[in-house]
């Protein structure tokens, strides 16, 4: 019996990317992942961050969540943003 394999989504951002969040631009992030969550079959981007004083070592956010936009003084802007 042969199972499926998912593809990770085009749109999914590069490991090894960095990026910046929309809340503080100084702070950057690295991609160390893309992962599957079993349970819910929901593509998940994994992360570290480049600064110190981080609550934590690594973090991941649904891929979904990863590319919605926010609204920051009623203009929509990119949650993350490509740094290199």
């Amino acid at each position: 019996m042969e199972q499926e394999i998912f593809e990770i989504p085009e749109y999914a951002p590069q490991i090894g990317a960095v990026y910046s969040h929309y809340k503080n631009t100084e702070k950057e992030y690295q991609i160390t992942g893309i992962s599957l969550n079993s349970d819910s079959d929901e593509w998940h981007v994994e992360y570290i961050p480049l600064y110190e004083g981080a609550v934590a070592l690594k973090f991941n956010r649904s891929l979904a969540t990863w590319m919605n936009k926010a609204i920051v003084d009623g203009k929509e802007v990119q949650r993350y943003v490509l740094v290199k």
